[in-house]
């Protein structure tokens, strides 16, 4: 999904917060820019009878580990990804050695604890040194919902928030991104035997 190439710092990532928090946004940037230009945003939905409708939060989390993990190890890069399990979500950890980490939180807009849950981040990480959180944001609805709003307005340094929008762009338009291409091949004689 993302074909762009990693710079050398992301490939021989020194071991240090700043380091760490400098390239995993960058990840995010083009993950984000892959799913609202070029319509990879279509793989979040699905027809349900004759409505649309999108995704549950772990598939996001998991195509969001994917795409970085594959990517990352496809480039040569040092950074690791490490899943975070706890009984209700998963956590992305960005690490080279493990002694920093930039903590990744995939996340639906119109989760209703997508502000209680920021705020516990912001609490949790207080004074760390050693930790920096994002939190990915999937926006399935045209406009901000009140969730997104409000946790925008705390944004805090600590951990940063990165909306994707993931809306449905085209009602009339049929989903033909990955449909099967109708190729005819004439007959030709190959010279095989």
């Amino acid at each position: 999904i993302i074909h762009v190439e990693l710079a050398k710092e992301a490939k021989d990532c020194p071991d240090s917060l700043d380091a760490i928090a400098f390239t995993v946004p960058a990840i995010i940037h083009h993950f984000r820019d892959t799913i609202e230009t070029k319509e990879v945003w279509r793989t979040f939905w699905t027809k349900c009878g004759s409505e649309y409708k999108h995704v549950k939060v772990y598939y996001s989390e998991m195509l969001f580990f994917t795409v970085c993990n594959t990517w990352l190890t496809s480039q040569g890069s040092n950074i690791k990804i490490n899943l975070k399990h706890t009984a209700k979500h998963i956590s992305l950890e960005f690490t080279v050695s493990g002694k920093y980490k930039q903590v990744v939180h995939v996340k639906h807009a119109n989760n209703p604890n997508l502000e209680k849950g920021y705020k516990a981040i912001l609490e949790g990480c207080r004074g760390s040194s050693d930790t920096k959180h994002c939190y990915l944001v999937m926006n399935f609805k045209e406009g901000i919902t009140s969730q997104l709003r409000e946790i925008k307005v705390i944004e805090n340094p600590i951990c940063k928030i990165f909306e994707i929008d993931v809306t449905k762009k085209d009602t009339e338009q049929p989903n033909n991104l990955f449909s099967s291409p109708n190729i005819e091949f004439p007959d030709i004689d190959w010279g095989f035997t």
